[in-house]
Formats: structure tokens, sequence, C-alpha cells
């Protein structure tokens, strides 16, 4: 009789202990999801403010670009529309098209006049390679009918041809 209450109060003090062992673990469950379920509600809150923000950004970079154009058309290239993508990250496309031929000391004058504007730079240069691009095609029964510039992570070109008439 005396095995059989050793084996029962052994069997006692164990299933105490793991209920012991589950609730604290419980309660640690409950306190690490209660932490992680308010981390997760701040970091919702920060990318909500991000998000405006990068709107805000957004909308300023793409007046900068907007005002472009003149200096675009006085290197031979039209802007005929941009595209903004509200996304992470942004995405802004430039659709040009070439309307004259412009000597490369005017290129390079406007490059001078403009260094800091490292946006400006950066399209002009593009245009200057899709120009020399342009010059290599042996496609003689099509020409450039539109550039369409991607200023995104990571940036793209694409160029349009279409046949001579």
């Amino acid at each position: 009789m005396n095995k059989i209450k050793e084996i029962i109060e052994d069997t006692t003090g164990r299933v105490k202990e793991t209920f012991f062992t589950v609730k604290v673990g419980y309660d640690n469950m409950k306190e690490h999801f209660e932490e992680g379920s308010e981390s997760m509600l701040s970091s919702l809150k920060k990318l909500t403010d991000i998000s405006t923000l990068s709107k805000d950004k957004l909308a300023e970079f793409t007046n900068k670009i907007i005002g472009l154009s003149p200096l675009l058309e006085s290197i031979g290239f039209s802007m005929n529309g941009i595209s903004v993508g509200v996304t992470l990250p942004p995405k802004i496309s430039i659709s040009l098209s070439k309307v004259s031929d412009v000597d490369d000391l005017e290129i390079n004058k406007i490059l001078e006049e403009n260094k800091g504007n490292e946006v400006l730079t950066l399209i002009i240069k593009t245009l200057i390679s899709i120009n020399n691009f342009e010059e290599k095609l042996t496609l003689a029964n099509y020409e450039l009918a539109g550039i369409d510039i991607d200023i995104s992570i990571p940036p793209g070109v694409s160029l349009k041809l279409k046949k001579k008439e």
C-alpha cells in the first residue's frame, strides 16, 4: 500500500510540475505574443507614416522631373508624359521622343550648367547612350519612336522602334 501511495504522490508531483511548466510557458507565450502584436502595430504605423512621407517626397520629385521638360527640349527631346507608381520603391517613368538633333557642344554646355542636378545628368547621359545605340542599329526599315526611362530601383530604359514611313 505504501508503494502505491508513493507512486500516486510521485505522479501527482510530476503532474503539478508539468502543469506549472505549461502555465509558465503559456504566460511567456502570451507575453511575447502581446509584445509581438504591439511591435507589429508600431511597425504598421511607421510604414503608414513612411508611405505618407514618400507620397509627399514623390510628388516633390515628380514636380522636379516635370520642371526638366524645357531643358530636355533644348537637347532635342520632348517629354510626352510621366507615369508615377506609388509603390515601394516608388517608380517614375518618363516618356520621351526625339524631335531634333542637337550638337554635342550644346549638350555638354547644358550638362556643365546643371552639373549639380543629378537626375537631369542621369537622364541626359541615358539619352546620349540611346543616341549612340540608335546609330548602331542596322535595321533600315525602323526608327526610334519613343523612349521610356524608369527612375526606380532598379532603373530601366525601354526603346520603342517603329517602321519608317
